[in-house]
């Protein structure tokens, strides 16, 4: 009866012990399972959207006279006044200036010691000699005052036709430009804000290679210049690639090289990855042409160099050499214009 006693005393201790022994348990996986971190804590997540994609080729430029003439005169003599203004535009056959020959000058000159009747009555008979604008244009320059002397072919006036910009196209980019291409601009010292358009219309076949870069000459005619322009004017240019309009798109780093994407039903789901089709690229972001809808959750891993997964590397498909935006678009060809 003692031995039937102290085996109960027994098992109800050693069932004690094992009751104790699943509770800790218990309560350890519970608190490996509440310090698990969760989806939010491994990925960072946006919504997919839809907004416009500018592919954009920057390179450098200035302004420059399309064509620049020097308006020389064409006697030796002296100036007796200047009909035209500095920065105004003329048109061809306006008159410039006014020349006298070395003779007139004298004559007048000899004349002014006999009276103002002397000088007037050689003034009507020996006429100055017209300097004569040669083709419309604006004028850049001026070089001589009223009461100069000048030598033939010394030039009076420097003039243009139009300003346009020349933009100096890397070897490597040439193949992006073509004729008629849409191209925008800032000017150097003028505020960002003021950006001003243009369209290609002449393509050098000649380069320059300075310290062993090589370009292209570029130039681009301006839409409705502003009156502030000048000859010389420093730029930066940027022809339009593509340009595609409320299209699906999402950050460029949240697409993997192989056009894999990770989507989940919200931002506080799991991801699952899933094969797009992508069209432009501008380096921020990339259109979605299938695969995605709008409002659709994607997702990439937080401090992705470290964590991504075998096979889903991320980060922008983009070739920023010198700084630049390339048309790196890859799956279907970029759509739009």
């Amino acid at each position: 009866m003692n031995i039937q006693i102290a085996t109960l005393k027994t098992l109800a201790r050693n069932r004690n012990f094992w009751f104790i022994v699943g509770g800790l348990i218990a309560v350890s996986v519970a608190v490996w399972w509440w310090r698990l971190p969760s989806a939010a804590d491994k990925f960072d997540y946006v919504r997919v959207e839809r907004g416009d994609i500018r592919v954009l080729l920057q390179e450098t430029g200035n302004l420059a006279a399309e064509h620049r003439l020097n308006v020389t005169s064409p006697i030796a003599g002296r100036i007796d006044s200047i009909a035209a203004k500095e920065g105004s535009d003329v048109k061809k056959g306006d008159i410039l200036a006014w020349i006298s020959s070395t003779e007139r000058a004298a004559v007048l000159d000899a004349a002014r010691a006999r009276g103002e009747e002397e000088v007037k009555f050689w003034e009507e008979v020996y006429k100055p000699a017209p300097l004569i604008a040669p083709l419309d244009g604006h004028l850049i320059a001026l070089s001589v005052v009223p009461g100069q002397v000048v030598a033939p072919v010394q030039t009076v006036f420097v003039m243009s036709d139009r300003l346009i910009l020349q933009a100096y196209v890397d070897e490597t980019d040439l193949h992006h430009i073509r004729p008629d291409q849409r191209a925008e601009f800032t000017l150097s010292g003028f505020s960002d804000k003021i950006r001003l358009v243009g369209s290609v219309f002449q393509i050098a076949y000649d380069s320059s290679t300075v310290n062993n870069v090589t370009t292209y000459m570029v130039k681009v005619v301006i839409e409705r210049p502003p009156s502030f322009l000048r000859s010389g004017l420093t730029a930066d240019v940027y022809f339009v690639l593509n340009e595609v309009s409320d299209v699906l798109k999402v950050p460029a780093e949240f697409i993997s090289v192989d056009n894999t994407v990770l989507v989940a039903t919200s931002e506080k789901d799991h991801p699952e990855p899933r094969k797009v089709t992508v069209g432009a690229s501008d380096g921020n972001y990339t259109e979605v042409i299938s695969g995605l809808v709008e409002n659709d959750w994607v997702a990439r891993p937080k401090f992705a160099i470290k964590s991504a997964q075998p096979g889903f590397s991320f980060g922008p498909k983009f070739d920023n050499n010198k700084n630049k935006a390339r048309a790196t678009t890859t799956g279907n060809a970029p759509r739009g214009r």
